[in-house]
């Protein structure tokens, strides 16, 4: 099973102008990473040699973070990297400056990317998007100066639990994308030569009035499955109709729909000699 990359790009395209509007969870997990980030450097003095200088953020989607991130980092110079065009020209359009420069890109590959040794790799909802997760950590690590940062947020195992328990009960199909653990994330990170010095997970749901109000906003955060093995034309109106009242009884007794989110963060320090 691989993810369908120009699939996913069109998928991101197509929700850019209503990304932030539906991903507070996706912001708020941004928000702590920052902060998580600028207090293990401060713990970290002694490794930080020089200021950091150059930022290089895996998935900026719209931009939303940058603000942020120069308030944090103001002498930094961000390198803004996105798989889909439309997140880029919003980013562009927003958040553009000449301290920032954005890249239509891989992060499997970046090779529109400039080859620096950047003080900090930064992504947010982005490398679970992965096909080959070691070896993106692995080279995206070498592109991290000695002594430099990597941090990352990512939706954990128990992310979308209600919705896997209302597809169960229609078939054995992988309706739902397949996330990493914590622990499995802290392992490709040590493997590829990485010290964890943070780790946290937590889980946060988000309530909706109705469980298709919950697919529209999945739908308009560009969250779909679109990995290739994903084939949807099965589906009729028979399964939907069980899928919805399925995910409706896990709420018997509630008034609002939930959809839950596990968010692992987790901080990392390329050591000096490396």
């Amino acid at each position: 099973m691989g993810f369908d990359k120009h699939q996913l790009a069109r998928t991101f395209g197509n929700a850019a102008d209503t990304y932030d509007e539906v991903t507070q969870i996706q912001w708020q997990a941004g928000n702590a990473l920052i902060e998580r980030l600028t207090d293990c450097m401060r713990d970290k003095t002694v490794s930080n040699d020089f200021p950091p200088r150059a930022l290089l953020e895996i998935g900026c989607g719209t931009g939303r973070l940058i603000p942020e991130l120069r308030a944090s980092f103001p002498k930094m110079r961000f390198y803004c990297v996105d798989i889909s065009q439309q997140m880029i020209n919003k980013a562009a359009v927003t958040h553009g400056d000449a301290q920032t420069t954005f890249y239509r890109d891989d992060m499997e590959s970046l090779t529109a990317v400039p080859a620096l040794a950047y003080d900090i790799l930064f992504s947010n909802f982005a490398l679970q998007w992965c096909n080959s997760v070691q070896g993106t950590v692995r080279a995206l690590v070498d592109r991290i100066r000695p002594g430099g940062w990597f941090a990352m947020a990512v939706p954990g195992v128990g992310t979308f639990t209600e919705l896997k328990q209302a597809w169960k009960t229609v078939d054995q199909r992988m309706h739902v994308n397949q996330f990493l653990s914590l622990e499995q994330w802290c392992a490709v990170l040590a493997d590829a030569g990485l010290s964890v010095v943070s780790e946290f997970e937590q889980q946060q749901t988000q309530y909706h009035q109705s469980v298709r109000e919950v697919l529209r906003v999945l739908r308009q955060a560009g969250v779909t499955r679109v990995d290739r093995q994903s084939d949807q034309s099965f589906l009729g109106k028979s399964n939907y109709r069980r899928f919805i009242a399925s995910y409706e009884a896990l709420c018997k007794g509630k008034h609002r729909v939930p959809l839950t989110y596990e968010v692992c963060w987790i901080i990392g320090q390329k050591g000096a000699g490396e």
